[in-house]
């Protein structure tokens, strides 16, 4: 009640200094200095506690660190304008997203809701006393914290909103913060000075008397011993979390073999729980999952809002990241602090990366489709070959998330697909699943001469242009599948007619599928598996698969020749 008290008068106290020295400047962010030097940059580890007893109250630090950070990266302020850590920051309450974790209080480490910001605080004096800042107000910590900076006297302790961290620079400077699975990471740029650095406050004592903690000081009676152990004890253990959206069944196979801990430290995050839900296309191995969490409310308004979006084109693609967006953000908010590695799908990972899911926590992503960088550059590639298509220069990811999305590949533990291409541009990384073929289809198959199957739908990107022309040089007769997307007319002069899977299956003699990007050739492992021979670019991901001809290059020159040989196996295999 006393400590309570003297909080009390001592926030009352700063707010009516802060009233009458009038409004500090309000921090703006831009890019002016994106490209600034470094001045000072401050790297501390996150993950400090040795003792096992301790990961609940570290690992709600970690996450108190991953909501406040957002408020810093990329913050900027004008020359000699003062930054104050909680003017950036603001009041750090429950209702803002942070949790329990640790908190230096009369010389203990005690649980306490926002604890552990004072680890970026530290980094932000560390960095400013090297970029040579002027440091206006800090203030030292009583006890050390092993592994932090107050160990060599380089630490700001703050506490909301009279114990605060403020400091300038003359030129200006922009802050850039970010968590790696183990760092805290914070950079400060400025503008080059003309003259010397003004003399920044000198560096605090070194401390030596270290802070006990309520996890492992032994001291049983004190009320917040308490406080913690009636609160749910100190049984933390580290988690696994598998955060998903649509099933493959390559995943799917994996996830449920995957050592990824004891059954009840994995946790499932899909949209709905395809198996209890009667939906197929969620139809993730929940039953390998101690506890499956769910978004319905994201998946119903994506469901609904899909329905009215047109096949194709930029509104689509834009309306999809979206959606990606909505259900990243559902399951962020309900992952445990406690969660150390991530099993991430794709779709979801530059989303994650944004919200700050990613930070202090190992991961593995399920890759379906080429990195954005490469897909991009396929298609320009198809766009520059035929300027005329619908379909291959209609969207483009804004180069922020291509950049988002290499950075977080880059960062990933493992890359886990069954896409041949794919796992080769991660050789060092990749995890290489085998592609899991359908059930063969009943009743015998009667392939018709020259007659080839094309996957679809009709677009540039799937490779339509290519097969256009080799029909014609060949004289073949195409089985369509899928929509129609570069316009009417596209197949004048070729022999065509639209069918259903299983009966082009049967009647075809190769199915075809030379795409510039393909990132679930289930079409042609249906092929595969009805024993059709299947002719790709290597875009489909099916390098090294009995039955499969892979183009040397995705060229009309090359699909007649590959076609040619094909077609003279195919007949002797017949004969």
């Amino acid at each position: 009640m006393v400590f309570a008290l003297k909080v009390f008068g001592l926030r009352r106290r700063r707010q009516l200094r802060e009233l009458f020295r009038g409004r500090p400047p309000r921090a703006a962010r831009s890019d002016r200095w994106g490209d600034a030097p470094v001045a000072g940059q401050s790297v501390t580890a996150l993950w400090t506690a040795t003792d096992a007893a301790e990961l609940r109250l570290t690992a709600g630090k970690v996450e108190n660190l991953r909501v406040a950070v957002r408020a810093f990266d990329g913050l900027e302020l004008g020359p000699d304008e003062v930054f104050s850590f909680w003017r950036a920051l603001g009041r750090p309450l429950r209702r803002r997203g942070y949790v329990e974790g640790r908190e230096l209080r009369e010389g203990c480490v005690v649980p306490s809701v926002a604890g552990g910001l004072c680890q970026l605080s530290n980094a932000l004096y560390d960095a400013a006393l090297k970029a040579g800042f002027t440091v206006i107000e800090r203030h030292a910590h009583s006890r050390v914290v092993p592994g932090s900076l107050a160990e060599v006297g380089r630490d700001a302790t703050v506490f909301w909103n009279y114990v605060d961290l403020r400091f300038s620079a003359p030129r200006g400077l922009r802050i850039e913060a970010e968590m790696t699975a183990g760092d805290l990471v914070v950079t400060l740029k400025a503008p080059p000075a003309p003259a010397a650095p003004r003399a920044a406050m000198a560096v605090g004592k070194k401390l030596v008397v270290e802070a006990a903690s309520c996890e492992t000081c032994g001291v049983n009676s004190c009320f917040r011993h308490q406080e913690l152990h009636d609160g749910g004890g100190n049984d933390a253990v580290s988690l696994t979390a598998v955060l998903v959206d649509g099933a493959w069944p390559e995943f799917a196979r994996w996830l449920a073999g995957e050592e990824l801990g004891a059954l009840p430290r994995r946790h499932l995050f899909v949209p709905v729980d395809g198996g209890r839900r009667g939906k197929p296309q969620y139809g993730w191995p929940a039953a390998a999952f101690g506890t499956v969490h769910e978004a319905p409310l994201v998946t119903l308004r994506r469901s609904l809002a899909s329905r009215r979006l047109a096949a194709q084109g930029a509104e689509r693609q834009e309306a999809l990241l979206r959606f990606d967006h909505e259900l990243a953000a559902a399951f962020a908010r309900k992952l445990d602090p406690c969660v150390t590695h991530l099993v991430v799908a794709q779709s979801l990972l530059v989303p994650l990366a944004a919200l700050g899911a990613l930070g202090g926590r190992t991961y593995d992503v399920l890759m379906t489709r080429p990195p954005l960088s490469k897909l991009q550059a396929a298609l320009d590639r198809g766009a520059a070959a035929h300027p005329a298509s619908k379909t291959l220069a209609d969207f483009r990811v804004p180069a922020a998330v291509v950049a988002a999305e290499s950075k977080a590949l880059a960062r990933a533990k493992r890359i886990v697909t069954p896409h041949a291409g794919i796992a080769g541009m991660f050789p060092d990384r990749a995890e290489t699943l085998q592609w899991v073929l359908p059930a063969a289809l009943t009743g015998a198959r009667a392939p018709e001469a020259k007659t080839v199957l094309f996957p679809g739908p009709t677009a540039g990107r799937k490779g339509a242009f290519e097969l256009r022309d080799a029909a014609r040089v060949l004289g073949l007769k195409v089985l369509l599948l899928g929509a129609e997307l570069e316009g009417e007319g596209f197949w004048r002069g070729v022999e065509h007619e639209r069918v259903g899977l299983a009966d082009g299956l049967k009647r075809c003699e190769v199915l075809v599928a030379p795409a510039y990007v393909e990132s679930a050739p289930r079409a042609a492992l249906a092929g595969l598996a009805a024993g059709v021979p299947v002719v790709a670019s290597e875009a489909a991901g099916l390098g090294g698969m009995a039955g499969v001809t892979i183009l040397e290059a995705l060229t009309s020159a090359c699909l007649v020749d590959a076609l040619g040989i094909c077609g003279k196996e195919s007949a002797a295999a017949t004969n």
